[in-house]
């Protein structure tokens, strides 16, 4: 697994690229305190829910409920940002 750390801006810039947004489209980055994986942005990005779930759960112990809310409400919000 790749593990990549970046700042808020670089995430930002990368995320505008990955999903092809405009300048106008609103990223915001929220800090972890842990590095999340590109293999993350990948799963969620492929639809691979299971895998994202499973990522977010190894990096903030947190519960499967609270992985697959955050992971729902992630895909959730980049689907919004495709809707013309």
């Amino acid at each position: 697994m790749a593990t990549l750390t970046i700042t808020g801006a670089e995430a930002t810039l990368l995320i505008r690229n990955q999903y092809s947004l405009r300048d106008t489209d609103q990223v915001q980055i929220v800090s972890l305190n842990t590095p999340i994986s590109l293999d993350f942005f990948e799963a969620v990005r492929t639809r691979q829910k299971l895998v994202a779930i499973k990522l977010i759960r190894e990096l903030t112990n947190c519960g499967l409920k609270e992985g697959k809310d955050f992971v729902d409400e992630f895909s959730d919000k980049l689907d919004n940002l495709y809707r013309f």
